[in-house]
């Protein structure tokens, strides 16, 4: 959160303007603990500290980042709301499988996202040939990334069937037709807020193996096998839960219809009206 934003939400407010922000947090823990207080000395963490206690509304995507801003921010509970990220249509829907020939891939396990040395794609490629599962890999690489591309690149050559597609258009048929086929989705990143392509997976009823972090422990994934991400024996062994019980780690599919675009717009839609109602009897001017 920067010095503009700060500012911004400073002078809405003094132009009698309701404000409401959308935030990333960290999630509660020690580390997250020091990283709030260091600043706090500094003008910058003086400015930010004044800018929250003008707002009306923070929303967060899940509890444990709300958690964060009552425990560690010590923002008040009342103005919080949690708004899960947004999950199209289509991953809700029936959707005609693709063949497996469509990707070169059959039976595969799915991971979706960029791939950066974060995200433990290569990990991944890994520990799908413990169990002799293809891996299909759905993502461009991040900029800085590209000694990381060549290993996974040389990875996935070398894993039977494998295969990586660096392009498929966000909500497109095509991407819901890649979960459709997929055994398991996998994501084993170290470091994430809420990611969306877990929760399309979860939507399309897929069982998931995710990283044993914080980000992974919401309800949103609940069910989801949990690995050491910087185990491959922990990895495989996540990958072959979900592969010999796939039910067993699907989500409940009536906590992903909160991420349908009408229910995230009615969220918004309640968080604004509720707090802004609240300041307005507040101040006096309803």
């Amino acid at each position: 959160m920067g010095l503009y934003h700060g500012y911004t939400v400073t002078w809405g407010n003094e132009a009698g303007k309701k404000t409401v922000l959308s935030a990333l947090v960290d999630y509660p823990g020690w580390k997250s603990w020091l990283r709030h207080q260091a600043p706090l000395l500094m003008e910058l963490a003086r400015l930010l500290e004044s800018m929250l206690a003008t707002l009306d509304c923070i929303t967060v995507v899940n509890e444990a980042q709300a958690k964060f801003f009552v425990d560690t921010v010590r923002f008040p509970a009342e103005k919080l709301a949690v708004v899960p990220n947004v999950v199209e249509d289509i991953f809700f829907e029936k959707v005609d499988a693709t063949s497996g020939a469509a990707f070169g891939a059959e039976n595969y396990v799915l991971c979706v996202g960029n791939v950066c040395q974060r995200k433990k794609q290569l990990s991944l490629s890994a520990a799908c040939r413990k169990p002799g599962v293809p891996l299909l890999l759905v993502g461009k690489v991040l900029p800085g990334e590209e000694e990381y591309e060549k290993s996974v690149a040389e990875a996935l050559f070398t894993c039977h069937n494998s295969r990586w597609i660096h392009w498929l258009s966000p909500g497109s048929r095509e991407l819901a037709s890649a979960y459709r086929d997929a055994r398991v989705f996998a994501l084993l990143s170290r470091t994430e807020q809420q990611p969306i392509s877990a929760l399309e997976a979860a939507a399309m009823r897929k069982p998931l193996v995710l990283a044993d972090r914080p980000w992974a422990k919401q309800e949103f994934y609940e069910h989801a096998v949990l690995a050491d991400s910087r185990s491959t024996d922990a990895i495989a062994g996540a990958l072959r839960k979900a592969l010999d019980k796939p039910d067993s780690y699907c989500p409940p599919a009536s906590v992903l219809q909160q991420c349908r675009k009408e229910k995230v717009g009615a969220a918004y839609w309640q968080s604004i009206n509720d707090w802004s109602r609240e300041r307005d009897e507040e101040k006096g001017t309803v």
